[in-house]
């Protein structure tokens, strides 16, 4: 038993641990968004919310999120783009990961629309 106990203390600290929260975005969401699957955000607010730490995930649901009105342009006047910029970036082992909801197929594009 003394043996099974560090395990069973391992498996019951782990999912805590490892576990980030998870928030949603969506090109129709409006500006009052919770970050809920009922009630996203708008992709820029994620990028600045706080509430985004290392270990979270970001779903976007499925559409084409086109150029921020605001951004850090990549010096380049020829191809207009400007890039999203994220506040959390998290860290190596807990990664802020932005990804399609799952059967939904989200694209960014960068380009002035």
């Amino acid at each position: 038993m003394k043996k099974l106990l560090p395990f069973i203390l391992l498996l019951l600290v782990v999912p805590f641990v490892v576990a980030g929260s998870a928030y949603h975005v969506s090109t129709t969401a409006s500006s009052s968004g919770t970050g809920t699957k009922a009630n996203p955000w708008k992709l820029e607010a994620s990028l600045a919310n706080p509430a985004v730490k290392p270990g979270d995930t970001v779903y976007m649901h499925g559409g084409v999120y086109n150029n921020p009105t605001s951004g850090q342009d990549n010096g380049d006047p020829r191809t207009g783009f400007r890039a999203w910029t994220a506040r959390a970036s998290g860290t190596a082992s807990l990664p802020v990961v932005y990804r399609s909801y799952p059967g939904e197929l989200a694209s960014l594009n960068g380009l002035d629309t």
